[in-house]
């Protein structure tokens, strides 16, 4: 093994008998008083964690997605001041954006062509954090195309020059998470009629979510059979309902009592650490409490049955028959936690108050109006016109396409270090096991695919835990719970198949029954594509113009998750396809005017896409078992101030984009000298150096507060 002494840095090697003693002495003297330096150098840098401003540090981000994309449109952000952090990304896939992926289908009309959100497809508005994100995009984009104009504009007669191209800014539409009645005339409308339709196979009924809400309108419809299935319904949905939100209620009386607020800005701290936020009392008596339970668990637990089997079993029945209609199969075997927040996430009553529930990001930033009245004038969902991939994206091209190294699936990571012993004598080391003495210049190796080896001084590790677990992980003491992890997260297996349809019958109102005709939303059924959803684009929406039944093409989407999902993956394209038309005709046969002369083959184009997440290094989404919110503390920490890990998994937002922001501001914060979060709209943030980011994003495209344009006919 090569070693060097710290000798070599003076005049000379040996310590000459020529010299006079006295300067011997001044020069071993000297020696040991720099080595002394050198060790309460490192001793000052093992104490200070964090990169200060203005020195030079490389750092690796494995992974494209949003969490590893925000990660470096951050570290952009502290370079322009006084940080100098040099970073690149390495990506295992052939794309940019993770998990948002959007798929178009070929068309000779590149206005109306047609796409489907095979990931992320919307978002609600109090996820705040997501917006803020997409408005200071636009802006980095808008800065970018004025450059290109002038670029273009200063060669326009220059022989053989190709214009540059500018790149689109992100612009947003209304969701529509319920169908919308499709005679309404204005269909933007937050207060139009809208309703679900639920269908259940053994029943032969098909449902909309208004005759549950009033079973009166069932029997109007179909007689006291029907309003009896809808009063059953309701009472399941109800008891569950009030069973949530007792306990929900509950983890927000303990939040309220944990997260502190700033007193400057009157906000939130939203990037406080996971594992700080999970061990303070007394949310952490609550999870202590829940986190080993399942849902079924805690439902049963509630009804206070004494003991009496017959009755627990019963009600475990109509909990199930619930689950099968309304919710995804293995729904009631999940952690009670996770559905915790996962319900949080789609909670559109909670009004807002201040403090806020910092935990879950909730807020209206800018986006809408603190008075409730108001409030609910405004669409609570949201989408990005053209699929969501044209966010991330927009989040590729402002941090520079020469950022992200494709291809470079990370197949083994090293610690390495230097060690310097009480003589000076230093030596390279791979393995912390050896570095027993004074551990020096410590960086971390990765080993791609392709072969080519990296050093940098800190690793940001945005992959999903699945995809953690197939990397080799050497060098590393104390790793095991780090193994764990990696091993034992549970991934939810979501799978999506796509069909595109050359008519969109789902809004015809000649050939569907009365009010039956709608845009957006889904149907839920207990049949095998359990969820299909419509799309919110490509309808016409001028008012007072009757279009619904032009021919246009559009896309029907089956979503599954969980169980449900699993079932789809085994099957071939052609299978999958078959299987979907033929439940959309199950369905549509009780909606139509005519149903012997529906055949929803008779307008499918012979374009589909299937994207299952189970067959993709990450598994899925994070889905967690009970127990599972103890486990990710040690991810959290991170390793040695080395190696710091984020994405949706380590947040309480388990498949949101807000999540993946969450996490790696999060880590940001831990990374660097910043005792605030960057948020990309703060229009001044004061940086460790003293500075000041002058932060003043455009507004997004075509809003005032949430009220997005939707006239288009892309």
């Amino acid at each position: 093994m090569e070693s060097t002494s710290p000798s070599t840095q003076y005049e000379s090697d040996n310590i000459s008998e020529e010299i006079p003693l006295v300067l011997q002495f001044q020069k071993c003297l000297q020696s040991l008083t720099q080595f002394e330096e050198h060790a309460q150098k490192i001793k000052n840098y093992k104490d200070q964690k964090k990169i200060p401003p203005g020195v030079h540090v490389k750092v690796g981000i494995l992974g494209a997605g949003v969490a590893g994309l925000n990660a470096a449109m951050q570290f952009d952000i502290l370079n322009k001041n006084g940080y100098n952090i040099e970073y690149e990304i390495l990506e295992g896939e052939n794309r940019a954006g993770g998990r948002i992926f959007t798929h178009k289908y070929p068309t000779i009309n590149e206005e109306r062509w047609q796409y489907s959100d095979m990931g992320a497809m919307r978002l609600p508005i109090w996820h705040s954090p997501t917006y803020d994100l997409i408005a200071y995009t636009n802006e980095r984009i808008q800065e970018y195309n004025v450059h290109v104009d002038k670029i273009n504009n200063d060669n326009k007669d220059t022989v053989g020059f190709t214009p540059v191209e500018k790149y689109p800014l992100i612009d947003m539409r209304d969701y529509f998470f319920d169908s919308r009645d499709a005679s309404a005339k204005d269909l933007n409308d937050p207060e139009a009629a809208s309703f679900n339709l639920y269908y259940s196979k053994h029943l032969e009924i098909v449902l909309q979510k208004r005759e549950i809400d009033d079973p009166d309108l069932a029997f109007k419809r179909g007689g006291e059979s029907l309003k009896l299935q809808a009063e059953i319904l309701k009472e399941i949905r109800d008891t569950y309902e009030k069973d949530m939100k007792e306990i929900r209620e509950e983890f927000v009386r303990a939040i309220k009592k944990t997260v502190q607020t700033t007193e400057e800005a009157n906000v939130p701290i939203v990037w406080k650490k996971i594992k700080e936020l999970l061990s303070a009392k007394p949310l952490l008596d609550l999870l202590d409490k829940y986190d080993n339970q399942t849902v079924l668990d805690y439902l049963v637990a509630q009804q206070n049955f004494g003991g009496d089997q017959a009755k627990i079993n019963d009600y475990k029945r109509k909990l199930y028959a619930w689950e099968s209609l309304f919710s995804f199969v293995g729904f009631l075997d999940t952690s009670l936690v996770e559905q915790i927040f996962e319900d949080k996430d789609f909670d559109q009553e909670t009004p807002y108050e201040h403090p806020d529930l910092s935990i879950w990001d909730r807020g209206p930033a800018q986006y809408e109006p603190l008075d409730p009245n108001e409030r609910k004038k405004i669409p609570k969902w949201h989408t990005i016109s053209g699929g969501l991939q044209k966010l991330t994206d927009g989040m590729f091209k402002v941090i520079g396409t020469n950022k992200v190294r494709f291809n470079q699936r990370v197949t083994r990571v090293t610690y390495r270090c230097k060690k310097v012993d009480q003589t000076g004598h230093s030596c390279e080391l791979s393995g912390e096991n050896e570095c027993d003495s004074y551990p020096v210049n410590e960086r971390i190796e990765v080993l791609t695919s392709n072969g080519i080896t990296r050093l940098y001084d800190r690793v940001i590790v945005t992959l999903p835990t699945a995809a953690c677990a197939n990397i080799d992980w050497t060098g590393f003491k104390k790793f095991r719970k780090f193994y764990e992890a990696f091993r034992n997260l549970n991934a939810d297996p979501l799978f999506k198949h796509s069909l595109e349809f050359n008519h969109r019958f789902w809004e015809d109102t000649n050939l569907l029954k009365e009010n039956y005709a709608f845009v957006g939303g889904q149907i839920v059924s207990n049949l095998s594509s359990r969820n299909l959803v419509f799309p919110c684009y490509g309808y016409k929406d001028t008012k007072g113009e009757d279009s619904s039944n032009e021919q246009r093409h559009g896309t029907v989407l089956c979503y599954n998750f969980y169980q449900d999902g699993i079932r789809f993956i085994g099957l071939t394209e052609e299978e999958r396809t078959q299987r979907v038309l033929t439940d959309i005709d199950t369905v549509f046969k009780k909606l139509v005017k005519e149903p012997s002369k529906f055949r929803s083959r008779d307008y499918y184009t012979g374009n589909s896409f299937s994207q299952s997440w189970a067959n993709t290094p990450g598994n899925g989404l994070a889905f967690f078992r009970p127990g599972q919110y103890e486990t990710l503390n040690c991810l959290d920490q991170g390793y040695k101030d080395l190696l710091y890990f984020a994405g949706e998994h380590l947040s309480v937002h388990h498949g949101w984009i807000v999540g993946a922001l969450q996490s790696a501001n999060k880590v940001i914060q831990d990374l660097t000298l910043e005792g605030k979060k960057i948020c990309f709209l703060a229009p001044k943030t004061q940086t460790a150096n003293g500075n000041t980011v002058n932060i003043t994003p455009l507004p997004i495209q075509g809003i005032k507060y949430a009220r997005f344009s939707a006239k288009h006919d892309d």
